[in-house]
């Protein structure tokens, strides 16, 4: 991947492509990698725009858990998903350049697919996406390994709290602090592994400060949405994810 090389054109396109991801995550807790990283992929290989993310979302995310940090003590009822997704994401980023996108940008279609059928048609909620599930633990591994392979975890984490009905902020917050410490995991195995060099930390960077210029703006937003807006706000967000994934799998 080579800013140097691209045109104007092509730099706004990608910097107001993070800047919606942004705007998106400071509403809602997610947004950003699943809009830039289809973007920056467009100018070089995946496995560069997963690296070059990796840093803005984990910065997004910690501003995140700060901005919400009154609500720390519900991530005790999630440590599996949590502990097991950090491993996952660790697992993931061994396998990012040995998997192919169209399997994997598939699972993640399925999964969301799912559970936008269940919400649309069932009026139900599956113990599969519950908080309280068993399966919560199988749930984060998968997570965890999608956010370290694709740098998207957003159709596995989001469906998970969304569907524990948690209020507005307290669901930002526990998007905020699994995205973030699964990307913890990721950029150390990055790291480890020689991935992230000078150059992409460069552009990295870059996408940083462009994150973070808007994702305050995303959350002054969310401070005027009501519950029932909230949540439909976020379904459309799910629909427009599943969308996108359904397009790159054809595409």
């Amino acid at each position: 991947m080579d800013l140097a090389s691209l045109g104007l054109a092509s730099l706004v396109f990608i910097a107001a492509t993070i800047a919606i991801g942004a705007f998106f995550k400071g509403v809602t807790g997610l947004g950003l990698p699943i809009f830039a990283i289809p973007a920056l992929a467009l100018f070089g290989p995946v496995e560069s725009a997963v690296i070059v993310m990796a840093l803005p979302s984990l910065v997004a995310n910690i501003w995140l858990i700060v901005v919400h940090r009154e609500k720390l003590p519900l991530i005790k009822e999630h440590r599996a998903f949590l502990v097991l997704g950090f491993a996952g994401a660790i697992v993931g980023t061994w396998i990012l350049a040995s998997v192919g996108d169209t399997a994997l940008r598939a699972i993640l279609a399925t999964w969301l697919g799912i559970y936008l059928l269940q919400q649309f048609l069932l009026d139900d909620t599956s113990k599969v996406f519950s908080g309280g599930s068993s399966l919560g633990g199988l749930v984060g591994f998968a997570a965890g390994a999608l956010q370290g392979a694709t740098g998207i975890s957003a159709p596995v984490i989001a469906p998970y709290f969304h569907a524990r009905n948690l209020a507005l902020s307290t669901y930002a917050f526990a998007v905020a602090f699994a995205f973030a410490l699964f990307s913890v995991a990721q950029l150390s195995a990055m790291v480890g592994g020689g991935l992230f060099t000078s150059t992409l930390l460069g552009y990295s960077i870059l996408a940083t400060v462009t994150t973070m210029v808007f994702v305050p703006v995303g959350v002054r937003f969310a401070k005027k949405l009501t519950r029932q807006n909230f949540d439909r706000f976020l379904l459309a967000i799910f629909v427009l994810i599943e969308l996108k994934l359904i397009y790159d799998i054809f595409r």
